[in-house]
């Protein structure tokens, strides 16, 4: 083959008298010359090209699509115009919002309490609660609104109160769009989404609805049973600030406010405007009563007023003359005349008169605390300022002083305001959340926590400068309280207390409310707790609240215990 293609390439030069080597000629030398010349593999093939009739042939059939294309797009135009410019006209475009799902509110351990069911027009679906006992806790949700033109000026749920106000924007999620493309009739011929939307998230509190509900129960036995006001609690983990429970009584029924189906009516919501919708674990102003004077006692201590064992005797009253006029003698009572007591027996008995001693001083102890101290430690231990849980609305309270009487009476301090604030009278307020939280600071060895009711936030702490020994005294005296002293009904086999129990004249009358604070287990401190009877008139109210919660635990939440 090789000799035909030199032969031929010879006889072209020859007719073309071509003088020199033409190039394909050193090709044809290259082809001879190498050994691995394949004629499988299609070397040495000499390919014919692409002849002209062929591209006009491909050129014809595109001017052709071309053409047709043209041709459809003027047949559309003229002759189908009319027809799609009418059903153009008449065809609309609407915008609409489309709703996200509202996340779901649990308990620590995951059962729902907070959830959504069904759904209702435009899929928005129905929220649903525990009720009663969880309400002021939880609070409730306003849903999406539309106004007069039918488009939404509240694209999600917004909550209101609570932990469904507090957690609002996880749980809210946002809002997605999608147009629509209706025709004359109003059936959708096209839809196309712009903007998916985004559910929200979760949320697990701190929360056992088991302790919530034992609680509840309790505070409404007693409160309907002994005609008090009102009534709150609340429990603690002392290691970490987790809000096991916070009751408010009276409570409404938050599914009354969100359901779609049932209106609200007007003469509901007046009858509530007496607290109702109040957490008074959270926003309730109280006179801690004797409450306070283990977080005194500690500062005795600390200040070196009074050692545990140092006797101090109470006849069941002190006196004070009057330094402008010895006519005059101020008599400042104790409950009953307890006789020489330590601090130990001061704490479990609850008595005044030793408190007036180490607050004030009196007779041979010259020194007492005296009110700047009083305010000092008080404030350490979180009385008179918010807990910083951020869920309700919450204030500050009060620790009364010379400063705070002299701009609100224009009248200077005297002694027996002194007396008064030592035992938790007078002008003293806090809420029981603060209460509670002072109570597991003695507890947790002096560490102030920050409540808080999400089950994933890192806890805050803050190691106070109080000794353990000053601690650990007035913990036991504290326990003395249930082997001795106020609150022996509490001594149970089931459960180790340790508590302080107090009492606070609010009206004529014999009103008062009734507290207790406490912690538990004794040997292991784990949980602190609170319980106000608000304005009654009976005394130890509070401890039978707190007899009936504990028996409840027993029952259905005895890990705790």
């Amino acid at each position: 083959m090789i000799n035909g293609i030199r032969k031929m390439y010879a006889k072209r030069t020859k007719k073309k008298n071509v003088h020199g080597i033409h190039l394909h000629e050193t090709y044809i030398d290259k082809i001879i010359a190498d050994e691995e010349f394949s004629v499988q593999d299609g070397e040495g093939h000499l390919h014919k090209p692409v002849s002209k009739w062929h591209l006009h042939g491909i050129g014809l059939i595109f001017t052709l699509c071309i053409v047709a294309i043209i041709f459809r797009v003027g047949y559309l135009q003229l002759v189908q115009g009319e027809h799609y410019a009418h059903i153009s006209e008449n065809n609309t475009f609407d915008r609409m919002v489309v709703l996200p799902a509202r996340g779901t509110i649990y308990d620590r351990n995951k059962n729902q309490i907070a959830w959504n069911v069904g759904s209702v027009k435009d899929e928005v679906p129905e929220r649903t609660y525990h009720g009663e006992g969880f309400s002021s806790l939880i609070g409730f949700i306003r849903y999406p609104k539309k106004d007069a033109s039918n488009n939404y000026y509240r694209k999600k749920t917004e909550g209101e109160g609570g932990v469904e106000q507090k957690y609002n924007e996880l749980l809210a999620g946002s809002s997605g769009s999608i147009v629509l493309e209706k025709d004359v009739s109003g059936k959708i011929v096209s839809q196309l989404h712009l903007e998916k939307p985004t559910d929200g998230e979760d949320v697990v509190t701190t929360i056992d609805i088991a302790v919530q509900r034992a609680m509840y129960k309790a505070i409404k036995e007693v409160a309907e049973d002994r005609s008090f006001h009102g009534a709150s609690g609340a429990m603690m983990d002392i290691t970490n600030g987790e809000v096991i429970a916070m009751a408010s009584y009276p409570d409404f029924d938050n599914n009354m406010l969100v359901s779609q189906s049932k209106k609200v009516s007007k003469e509901y919501l007046q009858e509530q405007e007496g607290g109702i919708f109040m957490n008074r674990a959270v926003s309730g102003l109280y006179s801690p009563g004797s409450t306070v004077k283990p977080f005194f006692a500690v500062a005795a201590l600390e200040e070196d007023i009074v050692s545990p064992e140092d006797i101090i005797t109470s006849k069941g009253f002190i006196t004070v003359q009057n330094p402008y006029d010895k006519n005059i003698v101020y008599t400042y009572k104790d409950w009953k005349e307890h006789g020489d007591l330590t601090m130990y027996d001061a704490i479990a008995w609850s008595s005044n008169v030793y408190f007036y001693h180490v607050g004030g001083g009196y007779g041979e102890m010259k020194e007492g605390l005296g009110i700047d101290r009083l305010n000092f430690y008080a404030e350490m231990f979180g009385l008179g300022r918010s807990t910083e849980i951020g869920t309700f609305h919450e204030p500050p309270g009060l620790i009364p002083n010379p400063k705070w009487k002299k701009g609100h009476y224009n009248e200077a301090w005297t002694i027996g305001d002194t007396y008064n604030t030592v035992i938790g009278q007078y002008s003293f307020q806090v809420t029981p959340l603060q209460l509670v939280r002072a109570t597991a600071t003695i507890a947790n060895g002096g560490s102030i926590l920050e409540p808080h009711l999400n089950k994933g936030t890192i806890p805050k702490k803050i190691k106070l400068a109080i000794s353990e020994e000053s601690l650990s005294v007035v913990q036991q005296g504290m326990r003395e309280t249930i082997t001795k002293g106020t609150a022996k009904v509490l001594n149970s086999k089931n459960y180790t207390l340790a508590v302080k129990t107090g009492t606070a004249q609010v009206a004529s009358g014999g009103v008062v409310n009734s507290l207790i604070t406490g912690f538990f287990p004794y040997e292991n401190p784990k949980y602190a707790f609170v319980i106000v009877m608000e304005r009654g008139t009976q005394e130890g109210s509070s401890i039978t609240a707190t007899k009936i919660f504990f028996e409840e635990m027993v029952k259905n939440a005895s890990e705790y215990l």
